[in-house]
């Protein structure tokens, strides 16, 4: 199976390893990940299926697999693998190995990972054959992938030097996590025909199949071209793929500043996980929640006074009886889970349905952090069963200067504005009518103050809406 979500701080046989800060970056970015059991393996080598989702976790620009159909005979379509796969066929970054087969399960050796990664960085075309390659071993250094490894030498990704390269000897892990992080910091396309791309033509031009995850191709497929992610120069998220790229940075410090109005018109979750899979399963919307308890949202969003419409975060995981069944995943909301640290300020969320089993939320299905200056429109559902609010399923820290007007379905601990309250909740009110009280149900230590429930004339009476700041 794929390796699984252990990240960087849990991994527990890096200490002191050579590339163990390239490992932790690498991990944190999202780019790798670590097994199950909070291992790494970096002397471990890599199936091809392997390589490809590390591959695939680092497209700028994202192909549009809808139409792809895999006549590979050692593809499983029950297994993981399947939309990586796709991905990379529709992105014309494979076309197998010949006998009908892609190479499931084969290790891969490192001239083959050397011209999958030449092949989805921009080129422009230069001339790669005025790269003499010096390595005493390079006659061993296949014809075919002598040109792809003069690229990455040009580029930088390879050293040039007398040494040894090994290019029949299969790629390990540490290796993986060496090259992928260097292309992730250093390219600002990488992509399947990643020189059209860069020269600026559309992304779904030529046969690549490929299309930009959001409304402009050249924002790279959401990539946030805008600020550097500090307190001071925050990301400026404007589109819904960018909004859709904020949980990549789910574990990290970094701060979002909305810059406009944002209505989810794509889906973002069309990857339907195989039956009996224990992977929670979003194709059943249009969006997954940013966060969760593995890779909680650690920054802080502004939203600038500014509304996300048109979600629709619905997910299901297996029961725990093994019966086949499935129920609604917890932690449901635009942030799924936001940590201690987090701030979410100034966002109005409107028009949307969002449904979850335990923590529902419009704004954080389950948040430790503050949320304030936040609204939730009357274009709003929320279903859940325990813990539903309409601001937060869980607040543990504070919510304050916030509204909801959602309509809000709960079996137990429903409230108009917190679910679970552990925190201090001042200064909100919520749509008389839609819920009884504020708060579902509340721990020793929570508080509320100043919380109300008002008519929709005493909302436009009182101006609530003010309370987004712009």
């Amino acid at each position: 199976g794929t390796p699984g979500s252990a990240f960087a701080g849990e991994l527990t046989d890096i200490a002191g390893h050579r590339s163990e800060a390239t490992i932790r970056e690498a991990v944190s970015l999202g780019i790798i990940r670590g097994y199950p059991d909070d291992t790494y393996r970096p002397d471990g080598l890599i199936k091809r299926e392997e390589f490809f989702s590390m591959i695939s976790n680092v497209l700028t620009v994202r192909p549009d697999t809808s139409a792809t159909v895999l006549d590979f005979i050692d593809v499983d379509p029950a297994e993981w693998y399947v939309p990586v796969v796709k991905t990379m066929v529709a992105a014309k970054i494979t076309e197998g190995i010949g006998w009908q087969k892609v190479g499931i399960g084969l290790n891969i050796t490192r001239q083959e990972a050397v011209k999958i990664l030449a092949t989805i960085i921009p080129d422009q075309g230069t001339d790669s054959e005025a790269v003499d390659i010096r390595a005493r071993d390079r006659e061993a250094i296949a014809d075919w992938a002598k040109p792809y490894y003069r690229i990455m030498m040009k580029k930088g990704y390879l050293n040039n030097t007398e040494g040894v390269l090994r290019p029949g000897m299969l790629l390990t892990r540490e290796e993986a996590a060496i090259l992928l992080l260097k292309i992730k910091k250093g390219e600002t396309v990488i992509a399947g025909r990643a020189d059209q791309i860069a020269a600026g033509q559309s992304a779904s031009s030529g046969t690549s199949g490929a299309v930009a995850s959001g409304s402009a191709a050249s924002a790279a497929g959401g990539a946030l071209t805008e600020g550097s992610g500090t307190a001071e120069d925050p990301y400026r998220i404007s589109t819904e793929a960018q909004l859709n790229r904020v949980r990549e940075y789910a574990g990290q410090e970094v701060h979002f500043l909305l810059t406009a109005s944002i209505r989810i018109t794509g889906d973002f979750e069309t990857e339907v996980q195989p039956s009996g899979s224990a992977a929670a399963d979003w194709s059943g919307g249009n969006f997954r929640p940013i966060g969760t308890r593995e890779a909680p949202f650690t920054g802080t969003f502004n939203g600038g006074g500014h509304t996300v419409s048109g979600l629709k975060i619905v997910g299901t995981v297996a029961a725990s009886q093994p019966t086949g069944a499935r129920t609604l995943v917890d932690h449901a909301g635009l942030f799924g889970w936001a940590d201690e640290k987090s701030v979410i300020t100034n966002l109005k969320i409107d028009d949307s349905e969002i449904a979850g089993r335990e923590y529902t939320g419009a704004v954080a299905g389950y948040s430790k952090g503050i949320v304030k200056n936040c609204g939730v429109g009357e274009g709003v559902t929320l279903r859940g069963a325990s813990y539903t609010g309409g601001i937060a399923g869980y607040s543990g820290r504070l919510v304050e200067y916030s509204f909801s007007k959602a309509q809000i379905t709960g079996t137990t601990a429903t409230g108009g504005l917190v679910g679970r309250n552990y925190g201090l909740l001042r200064n909100s009110c919520w749509l008389k009518g839609t819920v009884e009280q504020a708060v579902g149900t509340s721990g020793m230590e929570s508080s509320a103050q100043s919380v109300l429930a008002l008519t929709d004339q005493e909302f436009i009476r009182q101006s609530i809406e003010s309370y987004l700041q712009r």
